[in-house]
């Protein structure tokens, strides 16, 4: 019973995005309706600013996605370690990082 008690606390865990962290295929399900990749030079120089922070170090080798309803921003990060939940973050159409509402 406590291990089935562990398992559901675990997959309820979500990231500071408001996305849930247990799988990538759920974030991509999130994504796939309003959201399409954004090709690199279509990147606007506000975000591209912002993501010169350290924190977004090696952003250039994820995915960034753009909302065509809101024009939004997600990055998608793949972590080093194999098996690890993929890395997101939000930015408003300013560039700004957000965090969305769950």
């Amino acid at each position: 019973m406590v291990v089935l008690g562990s398992a559901a606390m675990a997959n309820a865990q979500t990231d500071t995005t408001g996305l849930a962290t247990d799988t990538t295929k759920q974030i991509r399900r999130y994504m796939s309706k309003d959201w399409s990749k954004v090709d690199s030079k279509e990147i606007p120089g506000s975000l591209r600013t912002t993501l010169q922070a350290g924190e977004y170090k090696g952003w250039e080798s994820g995915t960034l996605y753009k909302n065509k309803n809101t024009n939004e921003f997600t990055l998608e990060m793949l972590p080093g370690t194999a098996g690890a939940t993929p890395e997101t973050y939000q930015f408003d159409r300013g560039g700004k990082r957000i965090t969305v509402p769950k």
